[in-house]
């Protein structure tokens, strides 16, 4: 959500059609309400929009997930919380999802306190490369990065930029 829609809109006035102003328009709304709704409504209590019986079936999965991957979730989000609560750090989410599922996780794993949204990016039509070149240039050079990647094509572009990775 780094890019605000809104101001994209009004930067390109000029050159859009009207129907393209339309879209910016609305794309621009959606991306308010889906703000107000991560940032007042559910980001520290995801129990809110669940009902007790689905909330219960989720807690079971997300425990047999946990038992089945040796606890790696838990101790990924005490590391991001141990992050998050220096002054100087910031937690960044890098996904090639949608925004509004990526949201959705961070929610239903209960990571909302751990990432702003305005540090949520998604890059599933932009591509990682340019994605990563844009982190790169949203934070610059003088600060320290990790990557957590699975695949080949997130650890040739960390080094590139000089990021450590992890699998």
């Amino acid at each position: 959500m780094r890019d605000d829609p809104e101001k994209s809109c009004h930067q390109t006035n000029d050159t859009l059609s009207v129907e393209e102003k339309q879209r910016f328009n609305k794309l621009a709304s959606l991306c308010r309400k889906v703000k107000k709704s991560y940032c007042e409504k559910c980001r520290q209590n995801i129990d809110d929009l669940i009902k007790e019986d689905k909330r219960q079936q989720w807690s079971n999965v997300k425990q047999n997930m946990e038992a089945l991957r040796d606890k790696v979730l838990s101790e990924a989000i005490t590391s991001l919380q141990i992050i998050n609560s220096r002054s100087s750090c910031v937690n960044i989410l890098y996904t090639t999802s949608h925004l509004i599922p990526a949201l959705a996780h961070v929610l239903l794993f209960q990571m909302g306190n751990i990432f702003k949204i305005e540090n949520i990016y998604s890059t599933a039509n932009i591509g990682k490369e340019k994605g990563f070149k844009m982190i790169s240039e949203q934070f610059g050079n003088n600060c320290n990065v990790f990557v957590f990647g699975v695949g080949k094509d997130d650890e040739k572009l960390q080094k590139s930029l000089r990021w450590r990775f992890g699998k």
